[in-house]
């Protein structure tokens, strides 16, 4: 075979095609990373959209995209141009769908941790990115049937597009303005005789297992306060993130509002050096390759919990292991004979008791260390969470649905649903203890923001191949959590139809007898009341808690009413 018989294959790539081959192979990263750097500041409204800060985050994952995408596509176009002209719509078009698609899902998954501007413009964003990518892939799939070249307007236009895809999106973040807070005027609340106020909260706990566990006996406490008092689920919120969830629960607002939509804050370089990021993209491994170390210093609330409320009219409060951290007393020791007998009690295998003893040793600590304080100090607020149930319902609650719900006798499984039921029983005495030394008057409510679930779905293929996966229980996918309260003023026996974490904190003002503040998300769960109480104590409402100062409490004369 003769050297003009070999085709231009055989001869090496000239610098202008190595170059074209660069070029074509680093820019649907670069367009891709562009989109990723927008998201960012569509995800953290908070970061200042300045030139700098948005041509730094540009830069920085536009490098990093751009340099993925070239070693992805240059070994097979390194020495041949024409090729890498020809992908190079069908990368832009990937590029495209892929940042349309994230927006979409965004806007969606963080309903309530974005504002509701920012979630808008993300819509409308995600609709010229998906607009672009059907025009790139109907002139790409038009050009490769068709072996037609590209010509100067097909050129031209993929250069538009990628211009309009970065503009849209620049525009509609710079487009969106925060809606300016507006200070609430001095409150002034009476300050009036309430009852001692005990919030204990069982993260993981559902109505789905306490309402067969109670109909069975094995929960005597629980179904006392079924009976006499107001229960129901306590929709929750998605993503379910414990820690915005308890945020949500304590200051009756939502995560966008609160400021805490994460449990982890990551350093943002490109917006400044104390800028952070809040919230990262989903779906994509980000928080793997597109930052760094996370910061140590957690999320915090920038609006009032309710203990926080009441502390402000002078009454006091006690915090046990609640998850938002803050002051907290130091915990005691727990009983360590006890702990062991009841997890005899429980007999649970090697593996279990592992998990569920380190748990149940810290929930007992967490009571013994709240008890006296509750003996010696009426009319105070307390809260604690028992946060052993979330570990034992994660580690064994498919084991219990599938026993008590689908019926299943297979030894792993009654296993698993042993050691659920024993520690909800074991619960069920704890949270009876402490109710047993709160002095009277006294209300209590037992809270949970999101529940836990049974695998289903991907969870059961996945068990199939390991089986241990399928005792497992889950709070992906919004499983509700459950809301119990009884004290004087509230309805016994009743059922709440159309709760949510958010109704939690003014609803436990108004049971306290103190006016609910208008700038708070929730609502007063009325239905939760006697008409005796709402006659007697009508719902009466302030501006706002964040402007009370303990100067603001006027004392009502004795013998006044509390109307």
């Amino acid at each position: 075979m003769n050297a003009s018989e070999t085709g231009p294959e055989s001869r090496a790539p000239s610098p202008s095609d190595v170059a074209v081959s660069i070029v074509c192979g680093a820019v649907p990263g670069i367009v891709a990373g562009t989109q990723v750097a927008g998201l960012l500041f569509f995800l953290n409204p908070h970061l200042d959209f300045v030139p700098r800060a948005v041509a730094g985050a540009m830069f920085r994952y536009a490098l990093l995209l751009g340099t993925v995408s070239l070693l992805l596509q240059l070994p097979f176009t390194w020495d041949n141009a024409q090729r890498a002209r020809r992908l190079l719509p069908w990368g832009l078009m990937t590029a495209f769908a892929a940042a349309g698609t994230l927006h979409w899902i965004h806007a969606s998954f963080f309903d309530f941790y974005l504002p509701a501007g920012i979630n808008r413009r993300l819509i409308k964003a995600a609709l010229w990115l998906s607009l672009a990518a059907v025009i790139t892939f109907y002139t790409a799939l038009l050009h490769t049937l068709q072996r037609r070249p590209y010509g100067v307007r097909s050129r031209t236009g993929f250069l538009f597009l990628s211009l309009m895809a970065t503009y849209v999106v620049v525009e509609r973040r710079e487009a969106f303005r925060p809606r300016p807070e507006v200070t609430p005027r001095a409150t002034v609340i009476e300050d009036t005789d309430r009852p001692s106020l005990l919030v204990v909260g069982v993260p993981g706990a559902t109505l789905d297992a306490v309402l067969p566990m109670s109909q069975q006996n094995q929960l005597p406490f629980l179904s006392r306060l079924l009976d006499e008092g107001t229960h129901g689920r306590l929709e929750t919120l998605s993503p379910t993130r414990p820690r915005p969830l308890w945020t949500s629960l304590a200051t009756g607002r939502y995560p966008y509002r609160h400021g805490v939509v994460s449990t982890t804050l990551f350093p943002a370089p490109f917006a400044g050096a104390s800028e952070e990021l809040r919230l990262t993209p989903i779906g994509i491994g980000f928080s793997r390759w597109g930052v760094s170390e996370p910061l140590e210093r957690p999320a915090r609330s920038r609006t009032l919990a309710l203990w926080e409320m009441v502390e402000r009219l002078g009454v006091d409060s006690t915090r046990v292991g609640w998850p938002l951290g803050g002051r907290s007393l130091p915990t005691a020791p727990p009983n360590e004979e006890t702990t062991r007998l009841e997890l005899e009690w429980l007999d649970l295998a090697a593996e279990a008791r592992q998990l569920v003893e380190p748990s149940l040793r810290s929930d007992r600590t967490r009571v013994a260390t709240l008890r006296p304080v509750l003996r010696d100090t009426p009319g105070r607020a307390h809260f604690i969470s028992l946060q052993g149930m979330a570990s034992v319902t994660r580690a064994f609650y498919g084991g219990w649905a599938a026993v008590h719900l689908d019926g299943s006798q297979s030894e792993r499984d009654l296993a698993a649903a042993r050691v659920v039921t024993g520690y909800y029983a074991t619960l069920d005495s704890l949270i009876e203890q402490l109710w047993n030394d709160l002095p009277e008057p006294r209300l209590i409510a037992v809270v949970s923001p999101y529940g836990t679930r049974a695998p289903n779905g991907l969870d059961q293929v996945l068990a199939s191949v390991q089986p241990q996966r399928a005792v497992r229980g889950h709070r992906s996918g919004g499983p509700d959590g459950l809301f119990v309260l009884h004290g004087p003023g509230v309805r016994p026996g009743h059922f709440l139809s159309d709760a949510e974490i958010t109704d939690v904190a003014p609803t436990l003002l108004y049971a306290l007898g103190l006016p609910v503040a208008r700038d708070l998300d929730g609502r007063t769960l009325t239905e939760a009341m006697t008409d005796e109480q709402l006659a007697r104590k009508a719902l009466t409402f302030v501006p706002s808690y964040e402007t009370l100062r303990p100067l603001g409490v006027v004392s009502a004369p004795r013998g006044a009413g509390s109307n």
